[in-house]
């Protein structure tokens, strides 16, 4: 269990639940199955169990100093072009693919630069491996972006999980709405000081 404090930058609904992101760790998703009672630009402690370098699931969101402003899931525009449609819609779609590609370009550096992978001497054949290599996992890296429960990495760790006897965390989550004060700073990566 970790413990951050930080300012939201972000509360965003995605398909399996919300998520949050803080100016203070950019990059890192805080999942939770509960939409927040807090909004970007409110000061929170958020305590969650890591998931990797990039997440973490949320076990309960204290909101420290109230900005005023919306709370929740704010909605940006039309995200189904108004037709109805399933998924996320053409702009949603055009995200999640660069965003594949900027992480199939960091995979593929890897893979080069610990020599994984045996490159031809000619230039012209070089670039079509690296070319063929960095589509490959964009469009691994996109579909697994999309259906996260249905990818061979999630089904995969999910049985070295079970394997284990650790199970996902189920209801834990809280809404934000806790005001309690159990005595307990959050982290900020400075040192102690009281939050409340």
């Amino acid at each position: 269990m970790a413990r951050v404090k930080g300012t939201l930058t972000k509360v965003g609904k995605g398909k399996f639940g919300f998520f949050l992101m803080l100016q203070e760790r950019e990059g890192f998703y805080f999942n939770t199955k509960y939409e927040p009672k807090a909004g970007v630009g409110d000061v929170v402690g958020i305590e969650f169990t890591p998931k990797g370098d990039t997440r973490g699931n949320v076990t309960k969101v204290k909101l420290l100093e109230d900005k005023g402003g919306p709370k929740g899931a704010q909605h940006n525009e039309q995200r189904d072009g108004g037709s109805g449609g399933g998924g996320g819609g053409g702009r949603s779609d055009s995200i999640v693919w660069q965003h594949s590609q900027e992480m199939a370009v960091r995979y593929v550096d890897v893979l080069l630069s610990n020599g994984a992978v045996k490159l031809p001497k000619d230039v012209t054949a070089r670039q079509t491996v690296i070319s063929a290599l960095a589509d490959e996992a964009t469009y691994r890296f996109f579909v697994d972006a999309n259906d996260p429960k249905a990818s061979k990495t999630f089904k995969d760790e999910a049985g070295v999980a079970s394997d284990s006897g650790k199970e996902e965390s189920k209801g834990d989550d809280f809404d934000g709405d806790d005001k309690s004060d159990d005595g307990d700073d959050w982290d900020s990566g400075s040192d102690d000081e009281d939050w409340d």
